[in-house]
Formats: structure tokens, C-alpha cells, sequence
């Protein structure tokens, strides 16, 4: 009967010994892939954080831009230039759409459908950048044209303070124009790297260390 407990007693102890030398290291090598997993996940939602923070700047900018495009280029040239023609003649003003609306419906007209223009010319380009992939490219467009509005107003201001042309209004359009096409195609080359930075933010490599930290079989 003794030896009969004694070798139930050790082969219990055997039995607890193998299921411990099986249990302990898949015990510990599950938490390790638990925790590497964990990891990952936090690295993961750091790069979405990341991206909404890039999602978020964007759009500051370029409601930013859209307003003050609209207050240089709509609001400011409009004004001195209605004040410029009530002064000097609806003559001085060299894009004869201006001076038919001027001639025809009177100032307040004239500065509203300029605010309507500014509006239409910025709404393209922001709506563009809602709908799609395009940020530097109408970023771009935007801040060339808030520009020529800051140009065209200060010249009109100047004409209106002391009768005297500084920036001929051609020079002023093709600087405009030049400076239009240079954006676009810068734009475009930093959008098409910001896309490919995108679509291959994690190498072939640094994914294959990502599966085998997290102990994926085989290729997946």
C-alpha cells in the first residue's frame, strides 16, 4: 500500500513536472507576444494621432487662407479700387468688366460681385482639397492669389494717394500667372510624395519584423 501511494505520489510529481516545463514557457512566450502585440497598437494609434494632427493642420490652413484670400483679393482691391475710380474716373481701372459694372450698377455692385468673384475663384481650390489628396497644390493656388490681391491693393492705394501708376496692372497679372504655374507644380510634386509617403509609410522589411515580433506563421 505505501509503495503503491509513493509511486502514485511521483508519478503525480512527474506529471506536474511536465506540464510545468510545457505551461511556463508558453505561459511566458504568450505574454511576451502580448505584450509586443500591445506595442504595435500603441505605435500604430501614435501614427494615427499623427495624421489626424496632419489632417487637422491642413485644414487650419487653408480655412485660413480662404478667408484671407477673400479679404485681400475680394475685399481690399475691391475697396481701393471703387475708390480709386470714384476719384479719378471709372478710366483708371484696366479690366473692363470692373468698369462695366462700376459704370452700370454703381459701387456698392461693383464691390459686391468682386467679394462674389473672390469667393468663386477661392472655393475651387478648397473644395478641391476636401474631396481629395491635393494640400500643397490649392495651398498654392490660394496663397499666390491672396498675394495678388495684396498687390493689387496696395497699388490701387498708392495710385489713389498720389496719382501714380508704381505696378503697371500687366505686370502685375503675369507675375500673377507665373507664380500660379509655379505653385501648381510644385504642388504637385510635394502632393505626389506626400501620397507615396502614404501609401509605403512601413517598408516590406519593417512589416516582416512587425509579423515576427507578433509571432505571425508563415508569410501573410
Amino acid at each position: 500500500m505505501l509503495y503503491f501511494s509513493s509511486h502514485i505520489s511521483e508519478h503525480s510529481e512527474d506529471k506536474l513536472k511536465e506540464i510545468f516545463s510545457i505551461g511556463v514557457p508558453f505561459y511566458t512566450h504568450f505574454r511576451a507576444n502580448v505584450n509586443k502585440t500591445m506595442r504595435i497598437t500603441r505605435r500604430i494609434r501614435r501614427i494615427r494621432r499623427i495624421d489626424i494632427k496632419k489632417i487637422e493642420r491642413w485644414e487650419l490652413v487653408h480655412s485660413i487662407l480662404f478667408g484671407t484670400g477673400i479679404l485681400t483679393f475680394g475685399f481690399f482691391d475691391g475697396f481701393t479700387a471703387m475708390l480709386m475710380m470714384e476719384k479719378y474716373g471709372i478710366s483708371v481701372e484696366s479690366n473692363p468688366l470692373w468698369r462695366g459694372i462700376m459704370y452700370s450698377h454703381g459701387p456698392v455692385v461693383f464691390l459686391l460681385f468682386k467679394l462674389f468673384a473672390a469667393v468663386m475663384v477661392f472655393s475651387v481650390p478648397f473644395f478641391l482639397y476636401r474631396q481629395g489628396e491635393q494640400h500643397w497644390m490649392t495651398a498654392g493656388f490660394m496663397s499666390v492669389f491672396m498675394i495678388g490681391g495684396i498687390l493689387g491693393a496696395i497699388d490701387n492705394y498708392l495710385y489713389l494717394r498720389n496719382g501714380v501708376v508704381y505696378l503697371q496692372p500687366e505686370i502685375v497679372l503675369a507675375m500673377v500667372l507665373v507664380m500660379t504655374l509655379i505653385a501648381l507644380h510644385i504642388g504637385d510634386i510635394l502632393d505626389s510624395n506626400m501620397e507615396r509617403e502614404k501609401l509605403f509609410k512601413i517598408s516590406d522589411k519593417r512589416w516582416a519584423e512587425l509579423k515576427s515580433e507578433i509571432g505571425y506563421p508563415g508569410n501573410f
